[in-house]
């Protein structure tokens, strides 16, 4: 094997362990109960990049609005910010809405522990890719 395939084999390793969690909690999520919550405000979370075009350098700006809401289980009323696990926030004012109801999946181990959108998220998944250019590194370029 080709130290190219074996870096990206490497890298792609090294992403899905830092990814265990979410993976593992996005997975459990997909058979957690549900419960009907309300959304109560947005947290701003937008930062600022510096980055590097064809154009030269320059400042990328992304909006992440982290929805903060409301539920009850058991006759226990909890809040929490859990959208899902692993994935972005760039667009998530648009989806909820201050004072609209949400579906809230609780872990019914810890109710505490809750997201808006159940499963693993693409993102969790990204040490697939580099594995996988590995794969086609070694099998056609050695």
């Amino acid at each position: 094997m080709n130290l190219i395939a074996t870096a990206c084999h490497l890298l792609g390793v090294f992403l899905l362990i830092v990814s265990r969690d979410s993976i593992r909690l996005g997975w459990q999520s997909r058979k957690w109960p549900h419960t009907q919550g309300i959304v109560t405000h947005f947290s701003d979370k937008s930062y600022t990049l510096d980055t590097v075009t064809r154009e030269g350098p320059r400042i990328v700006h992304h909006s992440c609005w982290l929805p903060h809401y409301r539920y009850e289980v058991d006759g226990v009323e909890y809040e929490s910010t859990g959208v899902c696990f692993g994935g972005r926030l760039d667009e998530e004012k648009a989806r909820f809405k201050q004072g609209g109801r949400v579906r809230v999946y609780y872990d019914p181990q810890n109710p505490a522990n809750a997201v808006l959108l159940p499963g693993v998220q693409p993102t969790s998944l990204a040490g697939l890719a580099p594995i996988g250019a590995g794969l086609l590194v070694g099998f056609f370029g050695g």
